[in-house]
């Protein structure tokens, strides 16, 4: 009888044994779930960090004529008075009257020192030897664009390339920029020189003239 209790005991421990060997392994796997779980979380905080940073560090310094050409253009702003508009068009060759967006990123380059660009003609701003993105091309947010850069838009009426300007900034999928014969954002004035934003979706070409500026060749990776 005795030996029945003792065995009976044994086996109801050998159980509860089990039974608490058992909760331990899933604990142990849940445990190491919950580890795997915070390490592939920190994992990925680090690797989002270190994309975010290299995007950032990406965009390379600008340099001194790219500095010079910034501000040059931006001390053109609010003029549309008819004689710094026949100083554009007259540094290319035309008599005020003319279209002048063009002749105004000319006139602009020509303050550097610069002898090229100088035309009128807004197509001529895109040789193949100096566009960095078409979106004709490549039909994705270009990846580096910098001040001074010049962009255009297609005019279907024209058939072509009809209005042109320079970039001031680039955000987020959205140019700011400083042009030539356009309408004043306020409508207070007649057609001048204004900043406005454009999104890179309207914009079908950038060219960059900075020959020196070794930025140039990063920007072939837009295509």
């Amino acid at each position: 009888m005795g030996n029945s209790r003792v065995a009976a005991c044994s086996l109801v421990q050998n159980r509860q044994e089990r039974r608490y060997w058992k909760m331990e392994k899933i604990y142990e796997r849940v445990t190491h779930a919950s580890q795997l779980y915070r390490l592939y979380r920190r994992t990925l905080c680090v690797a989002v960090t270190v994309i975010l940073l290299g995007t950032a560090f990406a965009q390379p310094s600008l340099s001194v004529d790219r500095l010079r050409l910034q501000a040059t253009y931006q001390a053109e702003l609010g003029h549309f008075d008819k004689k710094k508009v026949s100083a554009y068009l007259a540094y290319t060759g035309l008599d005020y009257g003319h279209e002048w967006c063009a002749a105004f990123v000319s006139y602009c380059f020509a303050q550097l020192g610069q002898t090229e660009p100088r035309t009128p003609w807004s197509p001529s701003l895109f040789p193949q030897r100096k566009q960095v993105w078409n979106n004709g091309v490549r039909a994705t947010m270009p990846t580096v664009v910098l001040p001074g850069m010049v962009w255009g838009i297609h005019i279907a009426s024209k058939g072509r390339v009809g209005h042109v300007g320079f970039v001031d900034s680039y955000a987020k999928g959205m140019l700011t920029t400083v042009e030539g014969n356009t309408s004043d954002p306020d409508r207070r004035q007649p057609n001048g020189v204004y900043r406005k934003r454009r999104s890179w979706r309207t914009i079908k070409s950038l060219s960059d003239w900075l020959q020196a500026d070794p930025v140039s060749k990063l920007n072939k990776s837009n295509f």
